[in-house]
């Protein structure tokens, strides 16, 4: 067995092709055992030059193909191998697949290979250990920070080295290191779901402000439509019942009572002030004037504006005594002639000032999202689930980023990096919109080697998984 050897050619005149004996499967694994774990001074398998060998090569298993002595092996043992070093030659050609483990899952090369000869399963199981290993390790390495990328590498080499120490004919080691990785991960996705629930918890106070904002504004344009109110009461519902509206809306809700409440105490307090046609109506004012007095008071005391109870109470008084000592026309004196016109647009809330915290992109305004383009980029802007794992590239070079919240009053989405942190939000419009730029790339759903073994059968649709080409 001397010579080079991988080239199929030998430097002993005695070795000739039609001397070589067939490879029994038993030989050739425990050949591989040895390359495995580095033993290369028991190596018998002719035709492997020793010299230089790395386990750990990306062509390894093309190194090991080229022995003639394997060509002598048993057929399904030829194919078996064949088609490992095809899945492994998709895998590192995988988008997905993360550079910076192409050395330790390389060294996996011939272990994966060994598995494969003694148990004809590891390509039908999608839980088989060794697969669920590999495919454990290829997706625990996405998403990570340069500086806790390190002692993810370290846990990964540790695991690769246990496995190539111990690893003989006992397939079950490799479900010993799954175990030892799957701790590892949860231990860090307890942490990461920590940070990420801050942020959350941070972004949905804004949501439910800005969403408060929005309705509260919405309810006070409404009424302030429907007619002409004295320059005194508009200015009170824009800016004092406003906050009392939200502060309401904010603690109860829309079908809470004291958001009901609110705006019950707002529709009467317009309806006080109104011209009063007949004696029914001066009745049911008089009679309603000291309940509306104290929900306006409290109400303001609610958002601790109080303050201003006084001065307002003052107001509400001359108006009301207007209204009822005056015939209809004289309850239009109070307006102001300097009043704008009341049914101008109320001014929407920048959606940037309140709820943004991402560096590149900020959710557009919310009365845009009707008007957005409905395509197959939408679509699988919108089919993310939580979890989800998207790569988006920038100037500054490519992240990947899990979706970790979404909004259900905004359609916004919120992405972090596997430790929690980094987040970034962005607006499914705008999401849609960077995946059709390419932009963004989501990441393929099915484990690695699903993917590569459909890949070798031709049935991977397109290069691009589940973004549309």
């Amino acid at each position: 067995r001397h010579g080079n050897g991988l080239d199929g050619t030998t430097g002993h005149a005695g070795y000739h092709g039609h001397d070589i004996q067939p490879v029994s499967q038993s030989r050739l694994v425990g050949t591989l055992t040895d390359l495995q774990k580095g033993s290369l001074e028991t190596v018998t398998l002719p035709g492997i030059d020793t010299h230089g060998f790395d386990p750990g090569t990306v062509h390894v298993l093309q190194q090991i193909r080229s022995a003639p002595l394997v060509s002598q092996s048993h057929p399904m043992d030829i194919l078996t191998l064949d088609i490992v070093a095809l899945l492994f030659d998709v895998i590192f050609k995988d988008p997905d697949f993360p550079i910076s483990l192409r050395a330790e899952i390389g060294k996996l090369q011939i272990p994966m290979l060994k598995v494969a000869l003694m148990d004809k399963g590891f390509f039908a199981n999608k839980l088989h250990p060794a697969r669920k290993l590999l495919d454990m390790i290829a997706s625990v390495a996405v998403g990570w920070n340069n500086d806790d990328q390190s002692r993810l590498l370290r846990e990964i080499r540790d695991i690769i080295e246990t496995l190539i120490a111990t690893f003989d004919n006992d397939i079950g080691v490799f479900a010993d290191q799954v175990e030892r990785l799957e701790a590892f991960i949860d231990a860090e996705e307890q942490h990461a779901a920590k940070n990420t629930e801050a942020i959350a918890t941070e972004m949905e106070k804004r949501d439910l402000k800005e969403f408060a904002q929005r309705t509260a504004d919405s309810e006070i344009e409404h009424r302030l439509r429907s007619g002409r109110l004295p320059a005194e009461i508009v200015d009170f519902l824009k800016d004092s019942w406003r906050l009392a509206l939200i502060g309401n809306l904010l603690r109860g809700g829309k079908d809470s009572d004291q958001w009901i409440g609110a705006l019950q105490t707002m529709d009467d307090l317009i309806w006080s002030v109104a011209p009063k046609h007949n004696s029914d109506e001066r009745n049911r004012l008089t009679a309603m004037l000291p309940e509306l007095l104290e929900r306006l008071r409290a109400g303001l005391e609610s958002e601790s504006l109080d303050a201003g109870w006084q001065a307002f109470f003052s107001v509400l008084i001359r108006l009301h005594m207007e209204t009822l000592h005056a015939d209809a026309e004289s309850a239009l004196d109070a307006v102001d002639d300097n009043q704008t016109a009341v049914d101008e647009q109320t001014a929407p809330i920048d959606p940037q000032a309140e709820t943004a915290i991402d560096t590149n992109t900020t959710a557009p305004p919310a009365n845009k999202a009707d008007d957005a383009e409905s395509d197959r980029y939408m679509e699988l802007a919108k089919g993310l689930q939580i979890g989800s794992w998207v790569e988006f590239r920038t100037k500054h070079g490519k992240q990947s980023l899990r979706l970790s919240w979404v909004s259900g009053m905004r359609g916004v989405y919120l992405f972090t990096n596997r430790n929690g942190m980094s987040a970034l939000s962005v607006a499914v419009i705008r999401l849609a919109d960077h995946l059709r730029k390419g932009a963004a790339r989501v990441h393929r759903p099915d484990d690695l080697t699903e993917r590569a073994l459909k890949s070798l059968l031709g049935k991977q649709p397109s290069k691009s998984g589940t973004q549309p080409a």
